[in-house]
Order: structure tokens, then sequence, then C-alpha cells
């Protein structure tokens, strides 16, 4: 009775990691200099750096993009419409049938 029950082994920790977690840059610092093209003509940094482009959105212009807008608006009125009206008819043949059931038989 006074003798201590065996000694158990602690469990094995977590298995050591097989692969090594890949290095991911960080900051600017870590990307390469961008190559710059030759230059022909006399381009300050800035330039190379930013070209204000205003009234475009890679390379369509905003106006396209708002003829587009205005053009979907309208094809999704002629569609619900022509939805409407189909639905209109369906509705006023089964009306129609449905009245003159008796007649019909």
């Amino acid at each position: 009775m006074g003798q201590r029950p065996p000694h158990r082994p602690a469990p094995p920790g977590p298995a050591p990691v097989r692969a090594p977690t890949r290095h991911l840059t960080r900051g600017p610092q870590d990307w390469p200099e961008p190559k710059r093209p030759v230059q022909t003509d006399v381009e300050s940094e800035d330039d190379y750096e930013y070209e204000a482009v205003t009234g475009e959105f890679a390379g369509i212009p905003i106006s396209e993009f708002v003829w587009a807008r205005q053009h979907n608006r309208r094809m999704v009125l002629v569609w619900v419409a022509v939805i409407l009206a189909i639905t209109g008819l369906v509705a006023t043949a089964a009306w129609t049938v449905g009245s003159n059931l008796d007649g019909l038989l």
C-alpha cells in the first residue's frame, strides 16, 4: 500500500516542422528595383514613377463606363416591362378561359 504507482513518461511533444516557413517580403526595401526603359527624351524621375491619367480606368475612358451603365439600366427596364406584359397576357388568358369554362366544355 505504500508503493508508488509506476512512473509514466510524459506524452511526446508536437512533431518538428518538416518544411521551414518560407520567407515573405515585408516592405518596399525587400522588393527589387524595377528595370527602367531606355529613355530617348529627357524625362524626370517623377514622370516615370507616376503618370497622372484622369478620366480613365485601365485605359478605358470613364465616359464609356457611364454609357455602359446607362445602357444596362435601360435594358433592365425594358426586360422588366416585357416580363410584366407577358405575365399580364398570361393572366388575362387564364381569366378568360376560367370564366368561359362552362361554354368550352
